[in-house]
């Protein structure tokens, strides 16, 4: 469950919990929105969770660059091999690879 779906899920449960005045013999619409307010924030913690693990493992990883298998070249990366790695549409014709 994302953010935007315990949010939602929060809403609708709060409107069902404070803004609907209609009683039901079948179901009690105030104890539903109270379930959904609570299921909600439980998906939207654990969301908040998940982002923050991520985002901390995501942390310490940094880019490499994508080079074509083959023998290395003797020159440093140049800031057009670190901007467009391996696309072939900004590869110098003259270029050694």
């Amino acid at each position: 469950m994302g953010l935007g779906t315990s949010l939602f899920l929060m809403g609708a449960g709060a409107v069902l919990r404070w803004a609907v005045n209609v009683s039901s013999s079948v179901i009690d619409l105030h104890t539903v929105g109270l379930i959904l307010l609570i299921v909600g924030a439980i998906g939207f913690v654990l969301s908040l969770y998940w982002m923050v693990v991520y985002a901390d493992h995501r942390a310490g990883r940094t880019p490499t660059l994508d080079r074509p298998p083959g023998p290395p070249t003797n020159r440093p990366p140049t800031i057009e091999d670190q901007r467009y790695g391996d696309d072939p549409r900004y590869r110098d014709v003259g270029q050694p690879r």
